[in-house]
């Protein structure tokens, strides 16, 4: 019986030449995302990320359930994704594809999404 789900995205045609723009903008994504993830009714733990230049961050929540984490490539229009939650207790499934698609269409807005799912 599985106990998770794991969402894997490739995201084309991301809107990323105003994503993030100086290293000062990272922090209100990372606020915002965050308050996202625990609107979906997921815990988030903490968060790391990483500013390459415009456009261009690394973002990986720990989360109570598992994580998010993702990679964004702006001379490609591309966004890698990955949401894992797991929970003896409780399915997440409905919060995890809520925060994925949230990812994808107000986060970055892609036009196009190679979605893989992984019941674990």
């Amino acid at each position: 019986m599985p106990r998770g789900i794991h969402l894997i995205g490739d995201l084309y045609g991301c809107q990323l030449g105003s994503f993030v723009q100086k290293e000062e903008d990272l922090a209100p994504l990372v606020k915002l995302l965050a308050e996202y993830i625990v609107s979906s009714g997921l815990t988030v733990l903490g968060e790391v990320s990483y500013f390459f230049g415009p456009g261009a961050v690394t973002l990986s929540y720990i989360l109570a359930e598992s994580h998010l984490s993702f990679h964004t490539w702006p001379e490609n229009d591309y966004v890698s994704l990955d949401v894992f939650t797991c929970n003896l207790e409780k399915d997440n499934t409905a919060a995890t594809e809520d925060v994925f698609n949230y990812c994808c269409r107000e986060i970055f807005h892609a036009t196009d999404d190679n979605k893989q799912v992984i019941y674990r």
